[in-house]
């Protein structure tokens, strides 16, 4: 938008933000989240200027039902099409601002999708090392053979190596068999 602003004498400034939210709608529990990218577009007397929102979206969802609803409002940002016939009637700097909120669109929807994907496998891992915690479990990770195991956690350490497909435990960290390598606790 910059570009094609100052092609016509205008700087133009864009700030965008996002948040999640937790709330209560109709007595059940919900999360929210909205994106919003707003705009300050000036001529070069500092009175005109014009402020105004490029891009609002968001929801309100269930809880456990808000990566759904993320899911849909990145596709409804990325599907965002401009009509291919008014285009082609439209002048070239409305054409070219065109593409650029196009572009403006798919990068809304890829923020969103980005955030909810990493939000959503961080509370899964939350989630899964709450569970370890209450079968008093951690897991543990073999960097020789690649193969991770749920072991109690009552020892301080564990060893695997030749002839030894189960993993022992030690509480010390001098190995307990020749040849034996210890297995990474993964946090």
């Amino acid at each position: 938008m910059d570009l094609a602003y100052a092609a016509g004498g205008t700087r133009s400034f864009i700030k965008a933000g996002e948040a999640s939210f937790t709330c209560t709608r109709g007595g059940q529990a919900a999360t929210g989240y909205v994106f919003a990218a707003t705009e300050l577009a000036q001529s070069g007397v500092p009175e005109n200027a014009i402020w105004q929102i490029k891009a609002l979206a968001g929801f309100i969802a269930a809880s456990g039902l808000d990566g759904n609803a993320a899911d849909d409002l990145a596709h409804a940002a990325a599907s965002f099409r401009i009509d291919p016939d008014w285009l082609r009637r439209s002048n070239p700097a409305t054409a070219a601002i065109s593409e650029i909120v196009a572009d403006a669109d798919k990068a809304m929807s890829d923020s969103i999708a980005r955030r909810f994907a990493n939000a959503t496998r961080t509370r899964d891992e939350d989630f899964q090392r709450g569970i370890r915690a209450v079968r008093g479990v951690q897991k543990y990770y073999d960097p020789e053979s690649g193969r991770t195991f749920e072991l109690d956690n009552v020892a301080a350490h564990y060893w695997t190596g030749p002839g030894h497909l189960v993993p022992v435990p030690s509480v010390d960290s001098n190995p307990p068999f020749p040849g034996a390598h210890e297995l990474r606790l993964i946090r």
